[in-house]
């Protein structure tokens, strides 16, 4: 259940830009809650809150962090690449835009070969494992667009994505803008945090609000596999910095240009920060 929850939260913890201009400044607040079953099973109604994020879009960056997991990403699309902090552990890593293609593309392949053994065992079980990986790597989804509520609706075999969008009327510009950055988060979540969903599912989400230009203020994920979950995204977009905003990004860079010259390999990073999120669970 631990590791369903955190796979499906990083696939809703993706970057959203908004109808303002590109170039202007402009942050993020995002909250990702766990809807409660019914209240007659559970005597529960409200939402939890599992995890938070701030994502401030400055100078043609996109920096954001993550407080539970103390995680700071910070998306440079002109040196095609992704700087990664972990404050809690002190480690840093960088991964570059062709590299991060190739470990999709591994894991792709191991994934495909994998499936194809799953299905070769012959019991139901296997079988629906094999069937939830497919839709994963190659999904499927059923398209509704409601314009008079602003709602999009993507319905699939074992996920369905609800997106409520905003009133105004959006860019090309800036939803091309948008689409570049959340589609290659959902790329990034996928090699920084083993379990998580894989990006083609999400990107397919995003192509379709391209296509209707329309960007999401709240986005919900419902799945059906061997575990039901709904989990809710809610964004709270504010156009201009305050100086809290401003003095983050100086700590940031601060930090980024501290830890520059001691970048460890992407699996260094990794094996550094799972450690330490594998002893927590203990």
């Amino acid at each position: 259940m631990i590791s369903t929850l955190r796979r499906l939260t990083f696939a809703l913890l993706v970057g959203f830009l908004s109808h303002t201009a590109v170039a202007q400044e402009f942050r993020i607040y995002t909250r990702v809650m766990l809807e409660n079953p019914p209240a007659a099973a559970s005597g529960a109604t409200k939402p939890t809150v599992i995890a938070r994020s701030l994502t401030l879009f400055h100078a043609g960056k996109v920096y954001d962090y993550i407080d539970s997991i103390g995680e700071l990403i910070v998306f440079e699309p002109a040196q095609r690449r992704f700087l990664i902090v972990n404050t809690t552990r002190d480690v840093a890593t960088s991964v570059n835009f062709d590299e991060l293609h190739n470990l999709l593309k591994v894991a792709r392949s191991r994934t495909e070969t994998y499936v194809e053994q799953l299905e070769s065992d012959g019991d139901e079980k296997s079988k629906l494992a094999a069937a939830q990986l497919r839709f994963q790597l190659n999904p499927d989804f059923e398209e509704s667009w409601d314009n008079e509520s602003r709602r999009l609706t993507m319905t699939g075999r074992f996920l369905r994505y609800s997106a409520l969008c905003a009133v105004d009327e959006s860019s090309q510009e800036v939803v091309d803008t948008w689409l570049r950055y959340a589609d290659a988060m959902a790329r990034l979540n996928y090699v920084l945090h083993p379990g998580a969903l894989f990006p083609e599912a999400r990107i397919a989400v995003n192509a379709s609000l391209a296509q209707h230009r329309k960007l999401p203020v709240e986005v919900e994920l419902m799945t059906n596999a061997d575990t039901n979950i709904h989990l809710r995204a809610r964004h709270e977009m504010h156009w201009e910095f305050d100086s809290k905003d401003r003095s983050q990004i100086r700590n940031w860079d601060a930090l980024i240009a501290a830890k520059s010259a001691d970048l460890k390999s992407f699996k260094e990073y990794q094996r550094a920060v799972l450690g330490v999120q594998e002893s927590k669970r203990k």
